[in-house]
């Protein structure tokens, strides 16, 4: 199977502009996934998911980190 680069396509994402510009990435998800066999339609799908749950966390991470450089600035002054 041929891997998606999730990473790619989240970042072309979060740099659209307009909804045409997400709803062309969309549609080459749904291209790419339409084009794999049922088995790795699932294969994908958890991919996808693990993807999505990893980039949360990553989310999570810098918001945590953001919020006590502006807690110490705070104390700072």
């Amino acid at each position: 199977m041929e891997l998606f680069d999730f990473d790619r396509h989240y970042k072309r994402i979060k740099l659209a502009t307009t909804p045409e510009e997400i709803a062309q990435i969309r549609n080459e998800y749904d291209i790419h996934f339409e084009s794999l066999p049922k088995d790795e339609q699932e294969i994908f799908v958890l991919r996808l998911s693990q993807y999505a749950h990893e980039e949360v966390i990553r989310s999570k991470a810098l918001i945590e980190f953001v919020k006590e450089v502006i807690d110490a600035e705070h104390q700072a002054v």
